[in-house]
């Protein structure tokens, strides 16, 4: 039986790479992982080039502190001026990799990923072996529909690195969101084996589990991820949802009632759309 829990190709990506990029360290594919950038800070898309004319035109800044400044600004919340800081950094010395990476990342969150790719081409530009700037790249690309593409620059980063947890992460979500449900299984596989703890990948492999028909797997993925993140909203919603799908509906009835609503929630959406089949 194939997966009842069906959604948009795009909606697949923002959620998924909410859940690979939200849980983990550095900017974190499926928990919203159903596709890449769910979880993220809600900012307006104003061009944040724009907000570059609001700094200070003279300023006494290396670039390291406008760098550290611009890091703090992205701890309280302040996307856009950590844009514009950034900005000044990168103006001050245009090789600064590191802050072009942070920046990509940020045009990614404010959902500008044609501004992105720009930076991780200029990085990639500067380094031609950063696997760094390819993951960029890629993450930029599916957020632009150009899947071929972006799954050249993930394999391409997991050639210069092979530890690259979240290159095979996003590899899963293209090859989800295009129904090629072994192929993300493999990649998802992989990043776990990578990155064990993330409940994030865990949610995703469950996800695929469940596109399989193999209920009993999803199941216990999403159990170990719960474990990780306990009582977390979606790994809840996801875990009712397949023990229902599995038949397990006393089960799924005993998360909804120790977890709260969400779940109950998902597992009617569960039953109605196998009705609907």
């Amino acid at each position: 039986m194939m997966n009842t829990l069906r959604y948009p190709r795009w909606y697949f990506v923002v959620a998924l790479s909410g859940a690979v990029y939200g849980c983990g360290g550095h900017v974190p594919p499926p928990w919203n992982h159903h596709h890449p950038t769910a979880d993220r800070i809600g900012v307006p898309t104003e061009s944040p080039r724009s907000a570059d004319e609001s700094m200070p035109a003279s300023s006494s800044l290396t670039a390291d502190e406008y760098e550290h400044l611009a890091d703090h600004s992205v701890a309280a919340g302040n996307l856009t001026v950590a844009m514009a800081q950034y900005g000044k950094a990168l103006r001050l010395d245009p090789a600064r990799a590191r802050v072009r990476e942070k920046r990509g990342i940020l045009f990614l969150k404010k959902r500008l990923a044609e501004d992105a790719l720009l930076e991780f081409t200029a990085m990639a530009d500067e380094n031609p072996t950063s696997a760094a700037a390819l993951d960029g790249e890629g993450r930029s690309l599916a957020s632009l529909g150009r899947w071929e593409e972006a799954e050249q620059a993930f394999r391409r980063a997991i050639v210069l690195n092979p530890q690259d947890w979240r290159a095979y992460a996003w590899l899963g979500i293209v090859a989800y969101a295009h129904e090629r449900y072994p192929d993300a299984l493999a990649a998802f596989h992989t990043a776990c084996f990578l990155k064990p703890e993330h409940p994030g990948l865990l949610n995703n492999l469950g996800q695929t589990y469940v596109a399989l028909g193999r209920y009993e797997d999803a199941i216990a993925s999403f159990r170990l991820g719960n474990a990780h993140a306990p009582d977390h909203p979606r790994l809840t919603r996801n875990l009712a949802g397949a023990l229902t799908l599995a038949g397990q509906l006393d089960a799924a009835e005993q998360v909804r009632r120790v977890r709260g609503p969400g779940a109950s929630a998902s597992i009617q959406k569960n039953r109605n759309t196998e009705t609907s089949r």
